[in-house]
């Protein structure tokens, strides 16, 4: 079977990511569970140049987002400098 299932959109508001699954018995264990499943999101960056302080909180300038279904919520992420290769 060459098909592959669209789960989801992760962070839909920035840059956005598509998850997909192999078969569609995946696809709606995931789908369906989603919240219960996904209870921590993590990122990677690489950042060129000095960082101001080596952790604090990232905030989304307006302060919130409007969702695909409407809702409106905060966005913020904690930051933490793991490495510095200067």
């Amino acid at each position: 079977n060459s098909r592959i299932y669209v789960v989801h959109r992760l962070d839909r508001e920035t840059s956005g990511l598509m998850m997909y699954a192999k078969d569609e018995k995946t696809q709606h264990t995931l789908r369906d569970n989603w919240h219960a499943i996904v209870t921590d999101r993590r990122y990677v960056a690489v950042v060129d140049g000095d960082m101001e302080k080596d952790g604090g909180t990232v905030d989304q300038l307006s302060g919130a987002t409007v969702t695909s279904r409407g809702v409106t919520r905060g966005v913020s992420a904690a930051l933490k400098c793991v490495a510095s290769l200067g």
